[in-house]
């Protein structure tokens, strides 16, 4: 069988922008202070128009995601089709991402681009590539790459292949023109060397239904290193249907298994008794939809040699005044790699077993309840109503949600299933509500005869049992269910926010913190050992944590911004702090 032809690649890296990645030799490329794009040919390097196929990434002081991806997505105004939207990872950041096409006068035709924005060490970068309509099929392979390999400088650079022999020479030097330096800094001139030709790998499309564990098992390969040969951050990265996966050398496709997995510009791979290996023709370069997390110096307080073991994620909201609304900031628990992941959105709640993270979107454009399912590869607005917030999830994946959209605006809850519909009414008064391990309620509410306290109430909120009082508030389930950590100023008369935990019919009450700041928000880790919160101690907010038995109060990193905001454009349905939330995810 004939060896496919490679494309020789070279490498690109400068400090000046602070990333490097490898890209095809016989391209060109300019720089300029806030924008570096590249192209097949010098007449595509032009700054202020777009007139063939390129890739950009401009560097710029805005550091909201948001504002970036639509900044860059309205200079192709107008937007003829929107083919994706979402999250994904590029040189082990999280960047939120559309993939559109649109009128390109131009190039003389339709065009494609893919738009992606991060904000990294206080800058924020917006990423294109485009290419005509009909020539993105060609073009996409070498984008993948690029983006393949793409690292922000300090991180090691994302290793395409293995060398070989054969690795080919640059069959073109790439100009460099010089940035226009600035007192703080200097642009230095990049290097050209030729990067090693790729072995092929076997590629795998993500099928509809398919989850990492799925895919590893039709190929007899583990999950670790199928997350490995792709650079996701964790076994509970988002893949997506058409999304292309490399499968590690050695992988093969077990017989038992009905469904058949189809690689890109390959046969279908055989499968046998023997589990023999299949023999597809090989793909040169593979989807790069997630990276690994990076590790990141953290800043948190040293923890004591007593205090439980952390690990996994805390995502939480933050108010930007420069937005007017919430950010929600996903943080490792050692401080490290804080990233937004969405903008205009607060009150996260992620399934216990960190597949799928619900949120209230403050979007104008898309309000109500939304969520992310990071192992399908989904994501939508389920709801579409302006009063609809705190959603949490069932064990089933449906989410209960508080609402206060009837006539009497009155907060109820409502249930809501992915296939959408709106909901339906629960028929409880309650505005704030979590979900215990057997799809109990627990809820911040009243009857409707006018009892008002904490209560747990069966899955469809009928008849429950009261266990606290009003000022019992922000109620959060314990791993196992036996526990609620709650928020109040109102037990010992402390007159200040402190968090507590109390058993599942009321009693034993736990006092967890006790401090004249504002402790609240509280947060159980997945193994139910620890407790986080927020807390405005020391004049700033930050995440705290302790032991579930209140010892080991510690800090844990500093937030963006307070938990405690109003959305400027909709005061009305904003209540501050009292109705945010922190998710912890395993």
């Amino acid at each position: 069988e004939p060896t496919p032809t490679q494309v020789p690649l070279a490498n690109y890296s400068s400090s000046y922008f602070g990333f490097g990645f490898d890209y095809p030799a016989g391209w060109v490329f300019k720089e300029d202070d806030d924008l570096v794009i590249f192209a097949p040919s010098a007449r595509s390097l032009e700054r202020d128009k777009i007139n063939g196929a390129q890739l950009r990434i401009s560097l710029g002081a805005n550091q909201n995601i948001t504002d970036l991806l639509a900044n860059q997505l309205e200079k192709f105004s107008p937007i003829k089709d929107t083919l994706d939207e979402g999250v994904i990872n590029i040189g082990r950041q999280t960047w939120t991402s559309a993939q559109v096409e649109f009128n390109a006068p131009d190039m003389g035709s339709d065009a494609i681009a893919l738009v992606a924005s991060t904000v990294k060490n206080g800058n924020g970068y917006t990423l294109v590539a485009v290419a005509p309509k009909d020539e993105w099929e060609a073009f996409k392979p070498l984008f993948e790459s690029i983006l393949n390999s793409f690292a922000f400088s300090g991180e090691e650079v994302a290793q395409q292949s293995t060398p070989n022999e054969s690795a080919a020479t640059p069959n073109a030097a790439a100009p460099t023109a010089t940035p226009r330096a600035t007192a703080t800094k200097k642009a230095p001139t990049p290097t050209a060397t030729t990067a090693p030709v790729a072995s092929e790998p076997l590629v795998y499309e993500v099928q509809s239904g398919d989850t990492l564990g799925g895919i590893a098992v039709k190929f007899d390969v583990s999950v670790a290193d199928l997350v490995k040969a792709n650079n996701l951050p964790d076994e509970n990265a988002i893949i997506r249907i058409g999304q292309e996966l490399i499968i590690p050398q050695g992988g093969i496709e077990v017989a038992a298994v009905t469904a058949t997995p189809t690689p890109k510009k390959s046969g279908t791979p055989k499968a046998t008794a023997t589990k023999a290996a299949p023999t597809p023709t090989p793909k040169a370069t593979a989807t790069p939809k997630a990276t690994a997390v990076p590790t990141v110096a953290p800043t948190a307080t040293p923890v004591p040699e007593e205090a439980a073991a952390l690990s996994g994620r805390i995502i939480y909201p933050a108010y930007s005044t420069d937005i007017g609304s919430y950010n929600l900031w996903q943080v490792n628990v050692d401080g490290s790699n804080p990233t937004i992941i969405l903008g205009n959105a607060s009150q996260p709640h992620v399934s216990r077993d960190g597949s799928l993270l619900a949120y209230r979107s403050w979007d104008p454009n898309r309000r109500g309840i939304a969520f992310i399912d990071y192992a399908g590869g989904r994501q939508g607005t389920l709801t579409s109503n302006v009063e609809d917030g705190l959603p949490a999830w069932y064990s089933d994946g449906s989410l209960a949600f508080s609402t206060r959209r009837e006539s009497d605006r009155a907060p109820r809850l409502y249930r809501v299933y992915q296939n959408g519909g709106g909901g339906e009414s629960l028929g409880f008064l309650g505005d704030y509500v979590d979900v215990l391990p057997d799809d109990r309620l627990v809820v911040h509410g009243c009857t409707i005869s006018g009892d008002c306290g904490l209560w747990i109430l069966p899955p469809n909120a009928a008849e429950g049992n009261k266990i606290g009082t009003t000022g019992d508030v922000a109620p959060a389930a314990s791993p196992n269910g036996d526990r609620i950590a709650i928020m109040s100023t109102e037990r010992e008369s402390t007159g200040n926010w402190e968090i507590w935990t109390i058993g599942i019919d009321g009693s034993d009450p736990v006092r967890i913190t006790d401090n004249p700041a504002q402790d609240g928000l509280p947060v159980w880790s997945p193994d139910g050992k620890t407790i986080a919160f927020a807390s405005d101690r020391g004049g700033s907010w930050a995440v705290w944590a302790a032991n579930a038995d209140g010892t080991n109060v510690r800090k844990l990193f500093d937030m963006a911004g307070s938990p405690d905001g109003q959305v400027t454009f909709d005061i009305e349905n904003s209540r501050g702090w009292l109705e945010e939330r922190l998710t912890w995810a395993p």
